[in-house]
């Protein structure tokens, strides 16, 4: 009689609340993933529509319940996989990874492909797909060549160098970017790497839209395979090299730039970072721009 009593009862809708509760207590105390956790709610759901009844995890107006989407992405998130740590490759490091470098690892050629790499990398703010290939297919539209790469001289020495972006992750109707680097008087200069090796590249009779960045065998330098040579650099340095990734140059640069009190806007602009909606009416001179980039270069 008692049991008949109870399902006669009529369903309720549960509240957001108590859905939440339930999505905590499978995530916290069963331990369970998301993935059967949302079977779960799915079962929950197959049973009220099943019985005629509105569904459980919408509002009356059929907007989803907010908080439990946060909760259910958070639960997402806590549960997939970590990020591999990516450590910054600071101004400080640098200049040991070119200072062991020097020392001779590679090859000569090699040693400054990859000293003028890194440094161009850092200054430039760049990610590593900008200035290596996914693949040793080189596409002279996509990827970076020798003509993508311009040398200003004052008295026959390189002050300035512009390097062409022509496809970026966050650029995907490619309209490309400008890259402005200034001579720095240290040993990490990236026009002074960068004109250096230019000079190797033409005396080896390379054409404007060959790559910039060749490896001996007449390959294009791979993403893997840079990783690997700078792997060995980290290691060479005495660093975990496993904490380090392509990205850690950007992340460096942002990190150095920070140290030497340079202004967010600065940053944000050398960066090529979406930014707040003041920056853009703030012009920024490419002589304030040199100034940036001597400050972090200095350390």
């Amino acid at each position: 009689m008692h049991n008949s009593t109870i399902l006669r009862q009529p369903i309720c809708k549960p509240p957001e609340s108590l859905l939440i509760y339930f999505v905590v207590h499978c995530a916290q105390n069963l331990n369970l993933a998301h993935s059967t956790i949302k079977s779960y709610l799915a079962g929950i759901t197959n049973f009220y529509i099943s019985k005629g009844l509105n569904h459980p995890l919408v509002h009356g107006d059929g907007s989803p319940f907010h908080r439990l989407q946060l909760v259910l992405r958070g639960v997402r998130k806590h549960h997939s996989k970590p990020c591999k740590p990516r450590l910054p490759i600071t101004v400080d490091i640098l200049k040991n990874i070119i200072s062991i470098a020097d020392q001779g690892i590679f090859g000569v050629y090699v040693d400054l492909l990859m000293k003028t790499a890194c440094s161009m990398a850092f200054f430039g703010f760049l990610r590593c797909g900008e200035f290596t290939c996914s693949s040793t297919n080189f596409d002279p539209q996509i990827n970076l060549c020798l003509s993508d790469v311009s040398i200003k001289y004052d008295k026959n020495l390189p002050v300035k160098a512009t390097v062409l972006i022509k496809a970026s992750k966050c650029d995907p109707f490619r309209q490309g970017a400008t890259i402005n680097l200034f001579r720095a008087n240290v040993n990490i200069c990236p026009v002074w790497l960068l004109d250096k090796f230019c000079t190797v590249r033409i005396a080896m009779k390379a054409n404007p839209q060959d790559p910039l960045f060749l490896l001996p065998g007449n390959e294009p330098l791979t993403r893997n395979a840079f990783l690997d040579m700078l792997k060995s650099l980290l290691f060479h340095s005495g660093l975990d090299a496993s904490k380090y990734s392509g990205h850690s140059f950007r992340i460096g640069a942002a990190t150095s730039a920070e140290a030497a009190h340079i202004p967010d806007h600065l940053i944000k602009t050398l960066g090529r970072w979406s930014s707040d909606c003041y920056q853009r009416y703030i012009h920024t001179s490419p002589a304030v721009l040199q100034q940036a980039c001597h400050a972090i270069a200095e350390g």
